[in-house]
């Protein structure tokens, strides 16, 4: 036609899992939009995505849940939670990932241990490639951390480069 094809985006998240447990999606290519989970009730458990390729996601937000295997590229920032609601608190999990050229690498919220392993964070725009985070005074997650099996939190094996810090350090004239 007379005038060129522009496509937008309608929806924040083409997948949400909220409050259900035992869930494995597995194979799925989300382009401009992403999976969210997100306990309720203390119910939130035993959530994995697994082997998914994102492209141009917004914030991934992952509360609580697992992404394992995938493919995050170009997008906000992927966002671990293991706050079950305000009931308890689990492990958080990012292994065997690639999240590239995007805004943020991985951030952990109040997990109860958990694993960041064998992934490859590069060309990430701002903060660090993996970042950890408790709230609180005193933080509610650590006593569940504390009562995780060793290592608490497990980060290994990762590759982490090209790792940007936007108007932090840049000589600005």
């Amino acid at each position: 036609g007379k005038y060129p094809l522009v496509l937008a985006k309608t929806r924040n998240k083409a997948l949400e899992i909220i409050g259900s447990e035992n869930i494995l999606v597995q194979g799925l290519r989300f382009f401009g939009t992403e999976p969210a989970s997100k306990a309720n009730q203390g119910k939130g458990r035993n959530i994995v995505f697994q082997r998914l390729l994102l492209e141009y996601p917004d914030k991934i937000d992952l509360k609580p849940a697992a992404l394992v295997d995938s493919i995050v590229r170009f997008g906000q920032s992927v966002e671990f939670s293991g706050d079950l609601g305000g009931t308890g608190h689990v492990p958080c999990r990012l292994e065997n990932t690639l999240i590239d050229y995007s805004m943020n690498g991985a951030k952990f919220w109040n997990c109860a241990g958990g694993t960041a392993a064998y992934n490859t964070i590069s060309h990430i725009r701002n903060n660090n490639g993996l970042q950890f985070y408790f709230t609180g005074d005193p933080p509610p997650a650590v006593p569940a951390m504390a009562a995780a099996k060793q290592p608490y939190f497990e980060v290994a094996f990762n590759r982490i480069h090209d790792i940007g810090f936007a108007f932090h350090c840049e000589d600005r004239k």
